[in-house]
């Protein structure tokens, strides 16, 4: 795994799971290279030409039951832009993506773990099913790494 990356805002309760997660990661294994983004997908661009791997982890919507991991390869799966937009922010992960393939900038390989959120108000605890799914999440990709 090279560079891991955590959206989202930690202040509204399940949009904070990207940032969790690879915090809990790099508890668990301090060799990791982890980074947190908060706000919007704008950032994803210079992280772009810093790794040539990365693995982004963000809360998404609208998709399935709360707590849901969704896996998208972003070089051949199509990042239906609402989906990774939680906080109301007009350029996000797909807007990033897709920015970056026109720019020629886009990294040899870009996943992306999406956490099927519930509850997006202000505050921030998890709600249940996001805490399951997020720690079932930190398992997985410990599980890449190993």
């Amino acid at each position: 795994m090279s560079l891991l990356v955590g959206v989202g805002n930690p202040d509204q309760r399940d949009d904070g799971v990207g940032p969790w997660v690879v915090r809990e990661l790099h508890r668990q294994r301090p060799a990791l290279a982890v980074r947190e983004l908060r706000g919007d997908g704008a950032g994803l661009l210079s992280l772009f030409e810093e790794a040539d791997e990365l693995v982004v982890v963000d809360a998404v919507r609208g998709q399935g039951e709360p707590g849901k991991i969704h896996r998208l390869d972003a070089l051949k799966d199509p990042l239906p832009s609402r989906f990774l937009r939680c906080t109301g922010h007009t350029f996000g992960i797909a807007e990033a993506v897709a920015m970056a393939g026109v720019l020629g900038r886009l990294p040899r390989r870009l996943l992306i773990y999406g956490v099927e959120g519930e509850d997006f108000a202000w505050g921030q605890d998890f709600s249940p099913a996001v805490a399951d799914g997020a720690a079932k999440l930190v398992k997985e990709l410990l599980a890449l790494d190993a």
